[in-house]
Protein backbone atom coordinates (compact mmCIF):
# COMPACT_ATOMS: atom_id res chain seq x y z
CA UNK A 1 0.00 0.00 0.00
CA UNK A 2 1.28 3.72 -0.97
CA UNK A 3 2.08 5.74 1.45
CA UNK A 4 1.03 4.20 4.99
CA UNK A 5 1.71 6.84 7.40
CA UNK A 6 2.63 6.22 10.91
CA UNK A 7 2.36 8.02 14.59
CA UNK A 8 2.95 6.81 17.42
CA UNK A 9 1.26 9.40 19.63
CA UNK A 10 -2.02 9.28 21.86
CA UNK A 11 -3.91 12.31 22.39
CA UNK A 12 -6.66 11.40 24.12
CA UNK A 13 -6.36 8.03 22.77
CA UNK A 14 -3.80 7.55 20.08
CA UNK A 15 -1.74 9.01 17.06
CA UNK A 16 -1.23 7.24 14.06
CA UNK A 17 -0.72 7.79 10.21
CA UNK A 18 -2.10 6.03 7.40
CA UNK A 19 -1.50 5.64 3.19
CA UNK A 20 -3.61 8.09 0.74
CA UNK A 21 -6.23 8.52 3.00
CA UNK A 22 -2.92 9.60 5.26
CA UNK A 23 -3.50 10.55 9.07
CA UNK A 24 -2.28 10.56 12.68
CA UNK A 25 -5.07 9.49 14.48
CA UNK A 26 -5.79 10.35 18.31
CA UNK A 27 -7.82 8.30 20.03
CA UNK A 28 -8.12 4.45 18.25
CA UNK A 29 -6.60 0.70 18.07
CA UNK A 30 -6.65 -2.89 15.92
CA UNK A 31 -9.58 -4.45 14.47
CA UNK A 32 -7.64 -5.33 11.16
CA UNK A 33 -5.97 -8.17 13.22
CA UNK A 34 -8.98 -9.61 14.98
CA UNK A 35 -8.21 -8.24 18.80
CA UNK A 36 -12.27 -7.43 18.96
CA UNK A 37 -13.45 -10.48 21.78
CA UNK A 38 -13.39 -8.38 24.54
CA UNK A 39 -15.31 -6.06 22.66
CA UNK A 40 -18.65 -8.02 21.47
CA UNK A 41 -19.91 -8.47 25.33
CA UNK A 42 -19.00 -4.50 25.19
CA UNK A 43 -21.55 -2.98 23.08
CA UNK A 44 -24.56 -0.50 24.47
CA UNK A 45 -27.56 -1.38 22.53
CA UNK A 46 -31.30 -0.31 22.88
CA UNK A 47 -34.18 -0.42 21.07
CA UNK A 48 -35.74 2.24 19.03
CA UNK A 49 -38.33 3.19 16.45
CA UNK A 50 -37.18 1.80 13.25
CA UNK A 51 -38.07 5.82 11.57
CA UNK A 52 -35.21 6.85 14.50
CA UNK A 53 -32.48 4.06 13.29
CA UNK A 54 -32.44 5.30 9.78
CA UNK A 55 -32.38 8.49 10.15
CA UNK A 56 -34.50 11.69 10.28
CA UNK A 57 -38.40 10.76 9.22
CA UNK A 58 -38.51 14.15 7.21
CA UNK A 59 -35.37 13.04 5.21
CA UNK A 60 -35.74 11.52 1.88
CA UNK A 61 -32.79 9.37 0.59
CA UNK A 62 -32.93 10.50 -2.78
CA UNK A 63 -31.11 14.35 -2.12
CA UNK A 64 -28.50 15.53 -3.91
CA UNK A 65 -25.43 16.27 -1.55
CA UNK A 66 -25.85 20.31 -2.16
CA UNK A 67 -23.56 23.06 -4.06
CA UNK A 68 -19.93 23.56 -5.17
CA UNK A 69 -18.12 26.50 -3.17
CA UNK A 70 -14.83 27.84 -3.43
CA UNK A 71 -13.13 30.02 -0.88
CA UNK A 72 -12.12 34.08 -1.88
CA UNK A 73 -9.49 33.88 0.77
CA UNK A 74 -5.89 33.76 -1.07
CA UNK A 75 -3.47 30.99 -1.15
CA UNK A 76 0.10 31.02 -0.80
CA UNK A 77 0.35 28.88 -4.17
CA UNK A 78 -1.80 28.79 -7.04
CA UNK A 79 -4.55 25.93 -6.62
CA UNK A 80 -3.92 22.56 -9.08
CA UNK A 81 -5.90 22.30 -11.90
CA UNK A 82 -8.78 20.54 -11.55
CA UNK A 83 -12.06 20.09 -13.41
CA UNK A 84 -15.41 19.60 -12.04
CA UNK A 85 -18.30 17.98 -13.68
CA UNK A 86 -18.83 20.55 -16.79
CA UNK A 87 -14.96 20.69 -17.40
CA UNK A 88 -14.59 24.06 -15.40
CA UNK A 89 -11.61 24.23 -13.43
CA UNK A 90 -12.22 24.61 -9.84
CA UNK A 91 -10.51 24.52 -5.99
CA UNK A 92 -11.90 25.20 -2.66
CA UNK A 93 -8.39 26.33 -0.19
CA UNK A 94 -8.81 24.78 2.94
CA UNK A 95 -5.81 22.13 3.49
CA UNK A 96 -2.58 20.49 2.87
CA UNK A 97 1.22 21.94 2.74
CA UNK A 98 0.90 24.20 -0.11
CA UNK A 99 -2.30 25.60 1.33
CA UNK A 100 -4.88 23.79 -0.85
CA UNK A 101 -7.17 20.98 -0.42
CA UNK A 102 -8.85 20.38 -3.96
CA UNK A 103 -12.84 19.13 -3.74
CA UNK A 104 -13.45 18.08 -7.11
CA UNK A 105 -15.83 16.13 -8.54
CA UNK A 106 -14.17 12.64 -8.57
CA UNK A 107 -14.25 12.59 -12.46
CA UNK A 108 -13.56 9.20 -14.08
CA UNK A 109 -11.64 8.36 -16.74
CA UNK A 110 -13.63 5.18 -19.20
CA UNK A 111 -10.68 2.99 -18.33
CA UNK A 112 -11.10 3.57 -14.41
CA UNK A 113 -15.14 3.28 -14.69
CA UNK A 114 -14.34 -0.22 -16.12
CA UNK A 115 -12.44 -0.46 -13.28
CA UNK A 116 -15.08 0.04 -10.98
CA UNK A 117 -17.30 -1.99 -12.69
CA UNK A 118 -15.13 -4.82 -12.37
CA UNK A 119 -14.32 -4.89 -9.18
CA UNK A 120 -17.80 -4.44 -7.99
CA UNK A 121 -19.09 -7.43 -10.40
CA UNK A 122 -15.84 -9.24 -9.32
CA UNK A 123 -16.58 -9.09 -5.46
CA UNK A 124 -20.65 -9.28 -5.70
CA UNK A 125 -20.08 -12.78 -7.23
CA UNK A 126 -17.79 -13.55 -4.13
CA UNK A 127 -20.14 -12.10 -1.15
CA UNK A 128 -22.94 -13.34 -2.83
CA UNK A 129 -24.19 -15.68 -0.33
CA UNK A 130 -23.16 -13.07 2.43
CA UNK A 131 -25.01 -9.67 3.39
CA UNK A 132 -22.49 -7.03 3.05
CA UNK A 133 -24.98 -4.03 3.97
CA UNK A 134 -25.04 -2.39 0.38
CA UNK A 135 -21.50 -1.51 0.74
CA UNK A 136 -20.84 -3.03 -3.07
CA UNK A 137 -23.45 -0.48 -4.31
CA UNK A 138 -21.08 2.22 -3.13
CA UNK A 139 -19.33 3.51 -6.52
CA UNK A 140 -16.95 6.22 -3.98
CA UNK A 141 -15.75 3.02 -1.74
CA UNK A 142 -14.74 1.44 -4.74
CA UNK A 143 -12.95 4.11 -6.22
CA UNK A 144 -11.34 5.01 -2.71
CA UNK A 145 -9.66 1.32 -2.63
CA UNK A 146 -8.68 1.75 -6.21
CA UNK A 147 -7.07 5.14 -5.78
CA UNK A 148 -5.79 3.91 -2.69
CA UNK A 149 -3.78 1.67 -4.40
CA UNK A 150 -2.99 3.28 -7.45
CA UNK A 151 -5.45 2.02 -9.54
CA UNK A 152 -3.91 -1.35 -9.52
CA UNK A 153 -7.00 -3.46 -9.74
CA UNK A 154 -5.10 -6.85 -7.52
CA UNK A 155 -4.24 -4.92 -4.83
CA UNK A 156 -7.64 -3.09 -4.55
CA UNK A 157 -9.96 -6.40 -5.16
CA UNK A 158 -7.61 -7.91 -2.14
CA UNK A 159 -7.54 -5.15 0.12
CA UNK A 160 -11.58 -4.53 -0.37
CA UNK A 161 -12.06 -8.09 -0.17
CA UNK A 162 -10.26 -8.42 3.06
CA UNK A 163 -12.22 -5.24 4.18
CA UNK A 164 -15.66 -6.54 3.52
CA UNK A 165 -14.83 -9.96 5.50
CA UNK A 166 -14.63 -7.67 8.66
CA UNK A 167 -17.19 -5.76 7.87
CA UNK A 168 -19.30 -8.92 8.22
CA UNK A 169 -17.72 -10.01 11.47
CA UNK A 170 -19.75 -10.25 14.72
CA UNK A 171 -20.01 -7.37 15.74
CA UNK A 172 -20.08 -5.51 12.51
CA UNK A 173 -17.76 -2.70 12.62
CA UNK A 174 -20.46 -0.14 12.35
CA UNK A 175 -22.46 -1.65 15.25
CA UNK A 176 -19.42 -0.99 17.62
CA UNK A 177 -18.82 1.10 20.82
CA UNK A 178 -15.87 2.25 22.65
CA UNK A 179 -15.85 -0.58 25.88
CA UNK A 180 -13.04 1.51 26.97
CA UNK A 181 -15.07 5.29 27.38
CA UNK A 182 -17.91 2.96 28.74
CA UNK A 183 -15.93 1.67 31.31
CA UNK A 184 -14.21 4.53 31.92
CA UNK A 185 -15.78 7.86 31.15
CA UNK A 186 -13.21 10.09 29.18
CA UNK A 187 -10.74 7.67 28.49
CA UNK A 188 -10.53 8.67 25.16
CA UNK A 189 -11.23 12.61 24.33
CA UNK A 190 -11.22 12.57 20.87
CA UNK A 191 -14.37 13.14 19.82
CA UNK A 192 -16.48 14.98 16.76
CA UNK A 193 -17.40 18.67 17.69
CA UNK A 194 -18.66 20.10 13.96
CA UNK A 195 -17.65 20.77 10.38
CA UNK A 196 -15.36 22.77 8.59
CA UNK A 197 -16.19 24.84 5.23
CA UNK A 198 -16.67 21.97 2.83
CA UNK A 199 -18.72 19.94 5.29
CA UNK A 200 -16.49 17.70 6.23
CA UNK A 201 -16.61 16.37 9.82
CA UNK A 202 -14.23 17.73 12.17
CA UNK A 203 -12.80 16.07 15.08
CA UNK A 204 -10.68 17.46 18.24
CA UNK A 205 -8.65 15.64 21.06
CA UNK A 206 -6.43 17.51 23.24
CA UNK A 207 -3.48 15.58 25.41
CA UNK A 208 -4.41 17.19 28.42
CA UNK A 209 -8.42 16.64 28.26
CA UNK A 210 -7.71 12.81 27.92
CA UNK A 211 -8.02 10.59 31.52
CA UNK A 212 -5.75 7.99 30.56
CA UNK A 213 -2.17 9.09 29.37
CA UNK A 214 -1.29 5.68 27.89
CA UNK A 215 -3.01 3.86 25.01
CA UNK A 216 -3.03 0.74 23.51
CA UNK A 217 -3.32 -0.18 19.86
CA UNK A 218 -6.14 -2.01 20.60
CA UNK A 219 -7.84 0.42 22.28
CA UNK A 220 -7.06 3.27 20.01
CA UNK A 221 -8.54 1.09 17.49
CA UNK A 222 -11.68 0.38 18.78
CA UNK A 223 -12.20 3.96 19.65
CA UNK A 224 -11.49 5.27 15.86
CA UNK A 225 -13.39 2.76 14.25
CA UNK A 226 -16.72 4.01 15.99
CA UNK A 227 -15.54 7.83 15.13
CA UNK A 228 -15.31 7.22 11.59
CA UNK A 229 -18.13 4.86 11.11
CA UNK A 230 -20.29 7.54 12.96
CA UNK A 231 -18.64 10.46 10.89
CA UNK A 232 -19.45 8.15 7.55
CA UNK A 233 -23.23 8.44 9.22
CA UNK A 234 -23.28 12.22 9.67
CA UNK A 235 -22.00 12.78 6.05
CA UNK A 236 -24.87 10.64 4.08
CA UNK A 237 -27.20 11.82 6.77
CA UNK A 238 -26.15 15.63 5.67
CA UNK A 239 -26.09 14.60 2.03
CA UNK A 240 -29.74 13.84 2.10
CA UNK A 241 -30.76 16.82 4.21
CA UNK A 242 -29.03 18.55 1.30
CA UNK A 243 -26.64 20.38 3.77
CA UNK A 244 -23.13 19.25 1.52
CA UNK A 245 -21.23 22.41 0.74
CA UNK A 246 -19.75 20.34 -2.17
CA UNK A 247 -21.23 17.99 -4.63
CA UNK A 248 -20.14 15.22 -5.46
CA UNK A 249 -19.95 13.45 -1.89
CA UNK A 250 -17.67 14.88 0.46
CA UNK A 251 -16.38 11.43 1.97
CA UNK A 252 -13.17 12.50 4.06
CA UNK A 253 -13.10 13.96 7.66
CA UNK A 254 -10.59 16.71 9.39
CA UNK A 255 -8.54 15.86 12.74
CA UNK A 256 -7.20 19.04 15.15
CA UNK A 257 -5.05 17.27 17.58
CA UNK A 258 -3.75 20.09 20.36
CA UNK A 259 -0.65 19.05 21.36
CA UNK A 260 -0.32 20.92 24.69
CA UNK A 261 0.22 18.43 27.40
CA UNK A 262 1.97 15.38 25.42
CA UNK A 263 4.33 13.33 27.15
CA UNK A 264 6.48 10.39 26.64
CA UNK A 265 3.96 8.03 27.69
CA UNK A 266 1.95 9.01 24.88
CA UNK A 267 4.03 7.49 22.45
CA UNK A 268 3.58 3.43 21.84
CA UNK A 269 4.64 1.69 19.23
CA UNK A 270 1.84 -0.65 18.59
CA UNK A 271 -0.81 2.38 18.68
CA UNK A 272 0.91 3.18 15.01
CA UNK A 273 1.43 -0.63 13.73
CA UNK A 274 -2.48 -1.13 15.10
CA UNK A 275 -3.64 1.82 13.76
CA UNK A 276 -2.12 2.48 10.80
CA UNK A 277 -3.18 -1.57 9.57
CA UNK A 278 -7.00 -0.36 10.23
CA UNK A 279 -7.11 2.88 8.47
CA UNK A 280 -4.69 1.30 5.52
CA UNK A 281 -7.19 -1.72 5.43
CA UNK A 282 -10.45 -0.15 6.14
CA UNK A 283 -10.61 3.73 5.63
CA UNK A 284 -8.17 4.64 2.65
CA UNK A 285 -8.43 7.88 1.40
CA UNK A 286 -10.96 8.97 4.09
CA UNK A 287 -8.61 11.58 5.65
CA UNK A 288 -8.65 15.14 4.76
CA UNK A 289 -6.00 16.84 6.72
CA UNK A 290 -4.63 17.06 10.04
CA UNK A 291 -3.71 19.88 12.10
CA UNK A 292 -1.21 19.50 14.55
CA UNK A 293 -1.57 22.47 16.84
CA UNK A 294 0.99 23.48 19.56
CA UNK A 295 3.17 21.37 18.68
CA UNK A 296 5.68 21.24 20.98
CA UNK A 297 9.90 19.49 20.78
CA UNK A 298 8.46 16.28 21.70
CA UNK A 299 5.92 16.01 18.59
CA UNK A 300 8.34 17.24 15.94
CA UNK A 301 11.02 15.04 17.07
CA UNK A 302 8.27 12.35 16.21
CA UNK A 303 6.72 13.77 13.53
CA UNK A 304 10.29 13.99 12.16
CA UNK A 305 11.64 10.92 12.19
CA UNK A 306 8.08 9.44 10.70
CA UNK A 307 7.72 11.82 8.14
CA UNK A 308 11.01 10.24 5.81
CA UNK A 309 9.00 7.12 5.56
CA UNK A 310 5.53 8.39 4.24
CA UNK A 311 4.80 9.46 0.86
CA UNK A 312 4.73 13.32 -0.12
CA UNK A 313 0.89 12.76 -0.27
CA UNK A 314 0.23 11.73 2.94
CA UNK A 315 2.94 14.15 4.73
CA UNK A 316 1.30 16.53 2.80
CA UNK A 317 -1.44 16.02 4.87
CA UNK A 318 -0.58 16.67 8.26
CA UNK A 319 -0.32 20.86 8.75
CA UNK A 320 1.89 22.30 12.22
CA UNK A 321 0.23 25.12 13.62
CA UNK A 322 1.08 27.56 16.48
CA UNK A 323 -2.03 29.43 15.95
CA UNK A 324 -5.86 28.53 14.80
CA UNK A 325 -5.93 31.90 13.37
CA UNK A 326 -3.44 30.71 10.56
CA UNK A 327 -6.46 28.54 8.94
CA UNK A 328 -9.42 30.74 10.30
CA UNK A 329 -10.34 30.34 6.48
CA UNK A 330 -11.03 26.04 6.71
CA UNK A 331 -13.36 27.04 9.68
CA UNK A 332 -16.94 29.33 9.42
CA UNK A 333 -16.47 31.27 12.72
CA UNK A 334 -19.40 29.38 15.06
CA UNK A 335 -16.34 26.32 14.82
CA UNK A 336 -13.28 28.89 14.78
CA UNK A 337 -14.92 30.33 18.42
CA UNK A 338 -15.69 26.93 19.64
CA UNK A 339 -12.16 25.86 18.67
CA UNK A 340 -10.04 28.77 20.18
CA UNK A 341 -11.97 28.25 23.48
CA UNK A 342 -11.83 25.15 23.51
CA UNK A 343 -8.05 25.61 23.48
CA UNK A 344 -8.00 28.30 25.83
CA UNK A 345 -9.84 26.56 28.29
CA UNK A 346 -7.33 23.23 28.15
CA UNK A 347 -4.56 25.31 28.69
CA UNK A 348 -5.37 26.15 32.24
CA UNK A 349 -4.33 24.41 34.83
CA UNK A 350 -5.37 22.62 36.78
CA UNK A 351 -7.73 22.09 33.86
CA UNK A 352 -11.37 22.89 35.12
CA UNK A 353 -13.73 20.32 35.72
CA UNK A 354 -15.99 21.13 33.19
CA UNK A 355 -13.59 20.39 29.99
CA UNK A 356 -12.54 16.78 32.26
CA UNK A 357 -16.13 16.41 31.95
CA UNK A 358 -16.15 17.04 28.19
CA UNK A 359 -19.05 14.75 27.87
CA UNK A 360 -21.40 16.61 29.99
CA UNK A 361 -23.84 19.38 29.56
CA UNK A 362 -22.90 22.89 30.45
CA UNK A 363 -24.28 23.61 34.19
CA UNK A 364 -24.62 27.34 32.88
CA UNK A 365 -27.03 27.88 29.36
CA UNK A 366 -24.37 30.51 27.78
CA UNK A 367 -20.82 28.45 29.45
CA UNK A 368 -18.59 27.15 26.71
CA UNK A 369 -19.87 23.06 25.74
CA UNK A 370 -17.20 21.33 25.12
CA UNK A 371 -19.35 18.64 23.53
CA UNK A 372 -19.14 20.43 20.61
CA UNK A 373 -20.44 23.81 18.63
CA UNK A 374 -24.16 24.75 19.58
CA UNK A 375 -25.33 23.78 15.73
CA UNK A 376 -23.42 20.67 16.39
CA UNK A 377 -25.16 19.75 19.41
CA UNK A 378 -28.75 20.61 18.40
CA UNK A 379 -28.32 18.12 15.43
CA UNK A 380 -26.42 15.51 16.79
CA UNK A 381 -26.40 15.17 20.47
CA UNK A 382 -29.26 16.84 21.77
CA UNK A 383 -31.96 14.53 19.09
CA UNK A 384 -34.25 12.40 20.86
CA UNK A 385 -32.30 9.25 19.02
CA UNK A 386 -28.80 8.71 20.27
CA UNK A 387 -28.41 5.57 21.64
CA UNK A 388 -26.76 2.57 20.20
CA UNK A 389 -29.23 0.64 18.05
CA UNK A 390 -29.96 -2.90 17.33
CA UNK A 391 -29.87 -4.65 13.89
CA UNK A 392 -33.35 -5.71 13.87
CA UNK A 393 -36.17 -3.36 15.53
CA UNK A 394 -39.28 -5.26 15.32
CA UNK A 395 -39.28 -7.01 11.85
CA UNK A 396 -37.33 -4.37 10.13
CA UNK A 397 -33.45 -4.35 9.61
CA UNK A 398 -32.24 -1.36 9.12
CA UNK A 399 -28.75 -1.52 7.87
CA UNK A 400 -25.83 -0.56 10.18
CA UNK A 401 -24.53 2.25 7.88
CA UNK A 402 -27.53 3.95 7.12
CA UNK A 403 -28.62 4.58 10.94
CA UNK A 404 -28.53 7.87 12.90
CA UNK A 405 -24.84 9.01 13.86
CA UNK A 406 -24.18 9.14 17.41
CA UNK A 407 -21.77 11.36 19.61
CA UNK A 408 -19.13 10.49 21.82
CA UNK A 409 -19.64 7.14 23.60
CA UNK A 410 -19.98 9.06 26.90
CA UNK A 411 -22.50 11.72 25.34
CA UNK A 412 -23.75 8.95 24.56
CA UNK A 413 -24.19 6.94 27.67
CA UNK A 414 -24.90 10.61 29.56
CA UNK A 415 -27.63 11.46 27.42
CA UNK A 416 -29.27 7.81 28.48
CA UNK A 417 -28.92 8.34 31.92
CA UNK A 418 -30.73 11.80 31.79
CA UNK A 419 -33.60 10.53 29.97
CA UNK A 420 -34.07 7.50 31.94
CA UNK A 421 -37.11 7.71 33.88
CA UNK A 422 -35.70 8.05 37.99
Amino acid sequence: MDGESVENLSAGSAAAAQTNGGTLAAGVGDAASGDVAAHKNSLIRTTLPAEELAGDPEVSSGASGGERVQSTATAAVPAPPLTNGSGSAYAAKTAGSDGWLVACSHELTSNQRELIDRLRDSLKMEFQDRDVDGYLDEEDMLRRYLKGHSWNYDTARAYLAKSLTWRISQPRPAEWMCSYCIDKPGYHCMRQVGFDRLGRPVFYSSFNQASVSRNTGEDSVEHFVYLIENAVRVIRQRERRGESSLSPRVDSWVWILDCTGMGWAACNPSISIKVNALLGDHYPERLGVTFALNAGYLMRTAWAAIKVFLAPATASKIVFLSNLAERGDDFDAELLQWLVEEERQNKVHPLPESQKLFWCKPKKTNDHDPRGTRSYIRDYVDRPAIFAPDDVVGAQYVPSHERRPLPHPNIVVEKRRASSPV
